[in-house]
């Protein structure tokens, strides 16, 4: 059975007038979710880094996953379990928007994520509920101040790093 080229033009021009136009939102808020999602896996590689001697042997040769990266943090066991939590969900919700076209972050999908963070999230969903961006803004602030604040006592090399927050 041989396909028609004329069909597969026509097929890819949809779809690349599709991807286009979802690139040129400027008030999409899945490019910050992904941008965010990069950001906490460096953060987290930065942990590993600073955690295991030869990381590099890791992380350079293992191709680990966001999930990977994530548990193996989680071992450490020295961030608290509401960030690993948004964190399991933010990948999550990630998962879906790289595999499902048509997917999109309600304020739904903000509460799966911020949900971790109890009363500071409820502060937030009720001051922000008819904004969906500006809740994710600050739900991305909960997490990366926690995560962050990790990263940095673990790099300067304070003892307290190795404490649970």
């Amino acid at each position: 059975m041989s396909v028609d080229p004329a069909e597969i033009e026509k097929t890819a021009r949809v779809a690349v007038k599709e991807f286009i136009g979802i690139i040129r939102e400027t008030d999409s808020i899945i490019f910050p979710l992904l941008r965010f999602h990069l950001l906490t896996e460096n953060l987290l590689e930065r942990i590993i880094t600073c955690q295991l001697a030869r990381a590099d042997r890791l992380l350079d040769n293992a191709n680990l996953s966001y999930h990977h990266k994530l548990c193996l943090v989680s071992s450490f066991d020295l961030l608290s379990d509401k960030v690993l939590e948004a964190l399991k969900k933010l990948n999550a919700k990630r998962n879906k928007l790289s595999h499902t076209r048509s997917e999109s972050i309600s304020i739904d999908d903000l509460d799966i994520i911020g949900r971790p963070f109890g009363k500071e999230y409820s502060e937030l969903r009720s001051k922000y509920s008819n904004n969906a961006k500006e809740l994710m803004i600050c739900v991305f602030e909960l997490i990366i101040f926690d995560l962050w604040t990790r990263v940095y006592l673990l790099e300067s090399g304070d003892a307290s790093a190795n404490e649970k927050q």
